[in-house]
């Protein structure tokens, strides 16, 4: 079996969650000695970017694993050559948009990985940077959904909002969580006593989604403010004193998400819309107390009140009572963050990988 990623090979470790996503699935199905290579286009923020290139450009990034950074013509022509059984769209990018224009000429079962819904999401930005880009995005997105010979949707509430932008048949969708890596086991031992706790709150990019005005409206209603609190993403639209009770971190790569798990205690996510929510099983991996709303996606993997807490999306009263209960009440929170590490065996990468790999069999069975 030839297996084909198309997306964009970010080097760094300092990844956002589909890029992430896209690099480890990728050396997992290396490990699993599956043929696979990564295909990624010029991008213009490469130093070597320029016209040729764009067309024509073909650079080894690796060996092995291979990771090719090909021109659209090369990447059109690669394809056509090695005839994959499988090509898997594993980040939305726009030059993907030519591949499936032209599908019909390929005879690879196509497999698109959905971090997000742009026929929604892009409706809650507020000062989008080009029209033209969204026309493009909705593009892609709609050929994805028309093209694609298996859809990966990362949740029940990933499926059920895309079903109601487009006609997402339950017969080519199946649901794949995003992995956990290994570096969050063990992250934390001790829950803080109370007073020392610490709560991080992530704001994502399309920040309206994440229900920020919802968190502070339910920390008015807290007993106490004898606790700190960490914003990662970004930046909302309050004043905020690096020296008091708030702080704002912004984006933060691999290290420094580690570090400052070490000392947090509380994740919260009071999302409107949420596909899965890497962050939320990364930390709960690491031990955290997860307050999550019912909206997010893997709000299925908490047993409420066991190793976490879900509340309704539409009670900010149950939320304050959470945040309430977690932070200042007498209680063992410990037993819950011990229970909360376990999702790692369920959503180690391992794992992930292994149920892709079962898709791309049945694709080619088929």
């Amino acid at each position: 079996m030839k297996i084909v990623y198309l997306g964009n090979y970010n080097s760094s470790e300092n990844l956002k969650g589909p890029e992430k996503v896209a690099k480890r699935l990728f050396h997992f199905m290396n490990e699993l000695n599956i043929n696979v290579v990564f295909l990624e286009y010029y991008f213009k923020f490469y130093p070597d970017f320029n016209q040729f290139n764009r067309l024509f450009g073909k650079k080894v990034i690796n060996e092995n694993p291979k990771i090719l950074r090909l021109g659209l013509i090369n990447l059109l022509l690669f394809l056509k050559k090695e005839r994959p059984d499988i090509i898997h769209i594993v980040t939305y990018q726009r030059f993907i948009i030519i591949y499936l224009s032209i599908k019909s000429f390929f005879k690879s079962r196509l497999v698109t990985t959905m971090h997000g819904l742009l026929a929604y999401e892009t409706k809650k930005l507020r000062n989008p940077k080009s029209k033209f880009g969204l026309w493009k995005d909705s593009l892609l997105e709609q050929l994805i959904i028309k093209k694609s010979d298996l859809l990966v949707l990362l949740s029940e509430n990933h499926f059920e909002t895309a079903s109601k932008y487009y006609n997402v048949s339950r017969n080519k969708t199946i649901i794949i969580p995003n992995g956990i890596d290994k570096e969050y086991v063990d992250c934390r031992k001790k829950i803080n006593k109370i007073g020392n706790r610490k709560i991080i709150f992530y704001n994502g990019t399309v920040y309206e989604l994440k229900g920020i005005d919802k968190f502070f409206q339910a920390l008015k209603k807290v007993k106490k403010k004898d606790y700190k609190i960490y914003i990662t993403g970004h930046k909302p639209e309050i004043t905020i004193n690096k020296d008091g009770p708030i702080e704002f971190v912004g984006f933060l790569d691999s290290n420094s998400l580690n570090n400052i798990l070490k000392e947090v205690d509380i994740f919260v996510s009071t999302s409107k819309f949420e596909p899965f929510s890497l962050f939320a099983v990364e930390s709960m991996a690491a031990g955290l107390i997860l307050i999550v709303s019912n909206k997010v996606g893997m709000h299925n993997y908490i047993e409420h009140g066991k190793n976490g807490f879900i509340y309704d999306f539409n009670s900010p009263e149950q939320l304050s009572t959470l945040l309430n209960y977690v932070l200042f009440e007498k209680h063992n929170l410990d037993l819950i963050s011990n229970e909360a590490k376990k999702i790692y065996e369920i959503l180690r990468w391992e794992n992930v990988a292994k149920k892709y790999y079962t898709q791309y069999e049945r694709l080619c069975k088929n």
